[in-house]
């Protein structure tokens, strides 16, 4: 694959790629559980739902904490983290953001979030102690930045600087400027 500039959704999914010409040549959109809906383009990502490892053989997701399957909308393993009774649907410790992606999402396999992932993010549940919860949010902030996008990418700094270089070169030379 050449290099390319990663784009995120809100919900931190690879949406798209950016060649360093500008051009965008890939293009996927997920359903709500993370199964790949619609895809352009040719590139072969080993990152996507989430912004996490897609196992390119078995199209699974590692998770963090465990492989997840949006085929099936489920963990192939059991959560380490043990449910609620007063949330029936937590002590299902297989299923994909309490069974209501577009309610909630699971960020690392272990830990809830409601809302999309997205700024305005309110409720989080399942936490054990505030190491896990300031983690979680660190990793959210990674998300938010793009750093995820440069870690998958490799040189995505640079690539983003040369395009930043020649964008705002040509607008400082009077390019795309209305006369």
């Amino acid at each position: 694959m050449s290099e390319s500039l990663i784009g995120l959704d809100r919900h931190g999914d690879v949406s798209w790629l950016m060649s360093p010409a500008g051009v965008i040549s890939d293009t996927r959109v997920y359903d709500p559980f993370g199964d790949v809906a619609a895809a352009s383009g040719m590139s072969e990502l080993t990152v996507g739902f989430q912004g996490d490892f897609t196992d390119p053989v078995s199209g699974e997701v590692w998770m963090g904490a465990r492989w997840y399957s949006a085929a099936d909308a489920v963990f192939r393993s059991r959560d380490s983290v043990s449910g609620e009774l007063v949330t029936p649907v937590s002590l299902n410790r297989y299923t994909y953001g309490w069974a209501n992606p577009l309610r909630y999402w699971d960020p690392d396999g272990h830990y809830i979030l409601q809302g999309d992932g997205g700024p305005g993010t309110t409720e989080y549940y399942g936490v054990n102690n505030s190491t896990d919860y300031r983690k979680m949010q660190e990793r959210r902030a990674l998300a938010a930045k793009g750093e995820v996008a440069a870690k998958a990418t490799g040189n995505a700094k640079a690539f983003t600087d040369r395009v930043s270089e020649s964008l705002f070169g040509a607008l400082s030379n009077g390019v795309g400027r209305d006369s």
